[in-house]
């Protein structure tokens, strides 16, 4: 019976702890990439939201020059809002502020329409 067992082979203590170690390891380094990546992806779709209403207030513009910016025209005029994001806009024809944010990103982004063109900003969001 005895030979039996000392033919048996296994981990021992030290095998396992060093496997676990590399996989926290790599666990570590994985975590905050994929993080990263997340914030990166919800920032893209508040700055596409911004683009697509800038898209549907000039559609808007075409129709109607005199009438002043809402959200609600650029809905009307094919705007559609993701889901998460935060959209503002206002002004008149002439002069017109958009701001976009997604809820679970970390930038807000800004479109400023006047006489002198178009200015995109972007900004940390107030928290």
């Amino acid at each position: 019976m005895l030979r039996k067992l000392k033919h048996i082979h296994g981990f021992t203590l030290v095998e396992l702890v060093i496997v676990i170690l590399i996989l926290g390891i790599l666990a570590a380094i994985a975590i905050p990439s994929f993080i990263s990546y997340t914030q990166r992806a919800y920032n893209a779709i508040a700055r596409a939201d911004a683009k697509n209403c800038l898209d549907a207030l000039y559609a808007f513009y075409t129709d109607c020059p005199d009438d002043d910016i809402t959200l609600s025209k650029a809905i009307e005029y094919g705007y559609c809002q993701s889901e998460g994001v935060s959209l503002r806009c206002n002004g008149g024809v002439s002069d017109f502020h958009i701001v976009s944010e997604h809820e679970r990103g970390d930038l807000s982004y800004s479109i400023n329409c006047n006489k002198n063109g178009i200015v995109w900003d972007q900004e940390e969001k107030d928290d």
